[in-house]
This record gives structure tokens, C-alpha cells and sequence, in this order.
């Protein structure tokens, strides 16, 4: 009897080991810290990029356990989360301390069992404005227990990963000519992009207009041009709309000067 009540008791007080799971502790890669292990995977859906983590227990004899799992709530925004094996009671909190988003997980079983499996499964939306980065997600194993053996004591792992979205490459105009009906500007199409804006001015360092905004094509023809006038453009590629919008720096500007053909550009 109080052996199951100190259990329950240390499943209540989880909170009160928050602030010490960054101190020192066994450092390992996650392949080495049988008979847990970590796993990473990255997913995109409609634009946004999830990240998935899970804490899985090679099958072990355990009665209680407590993790803390720490990341940068800067760059991830915890969705939801799951646990997978059962125990007769578990617990989980959040809580920032240091800077991190802490989740914590602690479990009891009324008496020994025999389990494998995932532990906790933790699901996280990558914040928007967050361009290309390495982060990590780490994991403190505080203990895990089979009644008054440890089987696997106070033991770090991180997990590095690149999240958010690429930045914008700087757009560059392939080619630029006059033809029959006007000047005809070309450009290359970055698959991060979802379209582009197209800017000219009558002077390379004057002030430039917009005069297409483009999604899906690659090729703009400006019909209102005049003869015997020079032609400076520009691009600039964006992706997303609204206040969401990301823009790349502008292209290096470009000209033509148009010549009158046929009795066209009066």
C-alpha cells in the first residue's frame, strides 16, 4: 500500500520537477537510449508544415515513469497530443520555464506490466512567420521505473530539425524584348513562389509601378508602351496573400527602348 501511494503521489507533484530538468543529466543520441526512443517526422498540409514527435518504449517491464518534453514554442505551436500504451493513472501538464514550452508526462500502473509501444505522441504546427531554421525538441527522461528498479535514470536526448518555410529567392528577368505589339518580359518561375509582381518606370533609379500581378504564367506582354521611350522593369516574387504575404527582394531591373514598327508606339 505505500509503495502504490508514493506512486500516486509523484504522478500529483509532477510539476514540482519542472524546474529542474535542465540540470545535468546523461547526454545521448536517441538510437542509444534503450528502451526508449525518439522520432521526428515533417509533413506539409495546405501550405502549413506539421511536425510530428513521438517517445516510443522498447517492450519493458515498467510500473512509473516522468518525461519532460521541451521546445521552442517560438517556432511550434503544440495541436494535440496522444498517448499510446495504458496505465492505470497519467498525467500530463504544460507549462514555460527558461524560454521553452515544457510538456510534461508522468504515469503509473497499479502493478507491474509488460509494455512496448508509443508512450506519447505530440503533434505541432509550425508558426507562420517562421522562415527556415534549426530547432530541436528535447527530451528529459527523469525516470522510469519497475517498482524499486530504475530502469532507465535521469537521460537527455534532442532531436535538431530544419522548420518553417524557405525564403523567397530573388527573382531574375530571363529576357526582355520588343515585340510587334509591345515589350515582352520573361522570367523563370521559383516553385516556392506562388506568383509574381511586375514593376516598370521610365528611369532605372526612378519610381517604379506595378503593371501585372501574375500567378501562373511566367510571360507578361505590355501592350501600353510608346515609341522612341526606354523601359526599365523589375520583378519581385510572392507567395501567400494578405498580411501573410512574403516577398522576395526585387530583381535587378532591366530595359528595353522601344522602336516604332510598322506605324505602331505613335
Amino acid at each position: 500500500m505505500t509503495i502504490k501511494i508514493s506512486r500516486h503521489f509523484f504522478i500529483i507533484s509532477i510539476m514540482t520537477v519542472l524546474a529542474f530538468i535542465f540540470a545535468p543529466a546523461i547526454s545521448v543520441k536517441a538510437a542509444d537510449a534503450a528502451p526508449v526512443h525518439t522520432n521526428i517526422d515533417t509533413s506539409k498540409k495546405g501550405g502549413n508544415q506539421y511536425i510530428t514527435y513521438k517517445l516510443t518504449l522498447d517492450k519493458t517491464e515498467v510500473t512509473d515513469g516522468r518525461v519532460v518534453i521541451g521546445y521552442n514554442g517560438d517556432i511550434l505551436e503544440l495541436e494535440n497530443d496522444s498517448q499510446g500504451i495504458g496505465f492505470s493513472e497519467e498525467d500530463i501538464n504544460t507549462k514555460k520555464e527558461n524560454g521553452k514550452e515544457l510538456f510534461s508526462y508522468a504515469f503509473v500502473n497499479d502493478e507491474k506490466k509488460s509494455a512496448g509501444g508509443t508512450l506519447i505522441t505530440l503533434k505541432f504546427k509550425v508558426k507562420d512567420e517562421v522562415f527556415r531554421q534549426d530547432t530541436a525538441i528535447d527530451t528529459q527522461i527523469i525516470s522510469i521505473n519497475n517498482e524499486d528498479e530504475e530502469v532507465l535514470g535521469n537521460t537527455s536526448l534532442s532531436d535538431t530539425f530544419s522548420a518553417g518555410k524557405s525564403k523567397l529567392k530573388k527573382p531574375e528577368i530571363s529576357d526582355i524584348t520588343q515585340s510587334i505589339l509591345g515589350v515582352y518580359v520573361s522570367w523563370k518561375k521559383d516553385g516556392d513562389a506562388d506568383g509574381y509582381y511586375l514593376y516598370r518606370s521610365t528611369s532605372e533609379k526612378g519610381e517604379y509601378v506595378q503593371v501585372a500581378k501574375l500567378s501562373l504564367l511566367t510571360t507578361y506582354l505590355d501592350l501600353s508602351v510608346e515609341n522612341r521611350q526606354t523601359y526599365y522593369y523589375k520583378l519581385v516574387a510572392y507567395r501567400g496573400s494578405g498580411d501573410k504575404q512574403d516577398l522576395s527582394d526585387e530583381s535587378a531591373p532591366k530595359s528595353v527602348t522601344v522602336k516604332k514598327f510598322w506605324g505602331l508606339f505613335d
